[in-house]
């Protein structure tokens, strides 16, 4: 397996991991808001008939916690550290050496273009190069500083003792 295989191996990873996280979020969405429209109607129904008003589902009633930005931060930092731990290994991994047909090619067209034998053999030296640059990795940074954006805010808010509201 080929270091480029590798690339386009993690690439559709990523676009099948991306279309699935997208359609799974959208579902959820769907079915919180058709569960509130059908709550609402309840309550609606039950106003008109003067019945006593339904309970709420203990999902709504549940008191904020400022912990959630705590919860929030973690998952953040520790996905932006193994994006940039896996995004190392692949970029440390994916060197390719030039193959023997790609190296007679390029001796070749050098003898053809009046290269010395030593500019030849210099040439022929020629090292691995990086199929994937190690500063893809630095994408990892982005979910790391918004899971310490968040650990900040944790952190201030309990100092200050302040009430936190949805958000």
């Amino acid at each position: 397996m080929t270091s480029s295989d590798l690339v386009t191996g993690f690439v559709v990873l990523v676009i099948f991991g991306s279309i699935t996280s997208l359609i799974a979020y959208g579902l959820s969405l769907t079915v919180r808001y058709r569960r509130r429209v059908l709550q609402n109607q309840e309550r609606m129904a039950a106003l008109e008939k003067g019945t006593p008003l339904p309970e709420l589902i203990e999902e709504q009633m549940t008191p904020w916690s400022g912990r959630i930005y705590l919860l929030r931060g973690m998952m953040w930092l520790f996905s932006g550290i193994a994006i940039v731990v896996f995004l190392s290994a692949i970029a440390a991994y994916s060197r390719q050496t030039p193959n023997m047909e790609r190296r007679l090619e390029r001796t070749q067209d050098l003898k053809r273009l009046g290269a010395t034998d030593e500019q030849i053999s210099e040439a022929e030296k020629e090292p691995a190069r990086d199929a994937m640059p190690g500063g893809v990795a630095l994408l990892g940074l982005v979910p790391i500083g918004i899971g310490l954006a968040y650990l900040i805010y944790y952190a201030v808010e309990g100092k200050n003792g302040g009430a936190t509201t949805p958000g």
